[in-house]
């Protein structure tokens, strides 16, 4: 048991940590190639963030979104490894589930609405009492989904606030050791 690793060690943005001066050795060569893969890994990520979005808001199915991502990047293995790229799509796939959530909330309030109207229409109590054991159960579900919601809101904003301060702590790097070499 003390071989097992625990999950997060696994998690795609533990296992990408992309820094400026992460390969910095005394060569110039590596260093400006470093230099150069981060730099483009940021022009990716500037060039296909509205693409992921357009395509997160606007596909109808999880088929599609795998599909239209997938010719996004194409055969390019190495754009799909880009950790900005990586997360930015977690949080743009994390936004289509708040707003999938929000969609089944406003379903399931109607449904609450529905049954109040009901129990309060019906004369039979054996009707009332399986509305009402529907009606709380549908109001508990209605309670966990909100404190979901609020942590996938919590979530991706802390994501979507690390990449941006990833990336302009990275390019203040890239600056400094440009000086450097210099």
């Amino acid at each position: 048991m003390k071989y097992l690793k625990k999950y997060s060690s696994f998690n795609e943005e533990d296992e990408f940590h992309v820094n400026a001066r992460s390969a910095v050795n005394s060569d110039n060569t590596e260093t400006i190639s470093d230099i150069n893969k981060v730099n483009k890994y940021i022009d990716e990520y500037n060039n296909l963030k509205p693409k992921i979005d357009n395509i997160y808001k606007t596909s109808k199915t999880n088929d599609e979104i795998e599909k239209r991502i997938n010719s996004l990047f194409g055969s390019d293995k190495q754009k799909a490894r880009n950790p900005f790229l990586l997360n930015y799509k977690t949080a743009a796939s994390d936004e289509r589930k708040v707003r999938d959530m929000v969609d089944a909330r406003i379903a399931n309030k109607l449904k609450a609405d529905e049954y109040n109207d009901l129990i309060s229409m019906s004369d039979n109590a054996t009707q009332k009492a399986a509305m009402q054991a529907e009606l709380a159960k549908l109001k508990k579900k209605m309670s966990e989904d909100d404190a979901t919601l609020a942590k996938l809101k919590t979530d991706i904003n802390k994501r979507k606030r690390d990449v941006k301060t990833n990336i302009s702590a990275i390019e203040k790097d890239m600056q400094s050791d440009i000086k450097n070499i210099s």
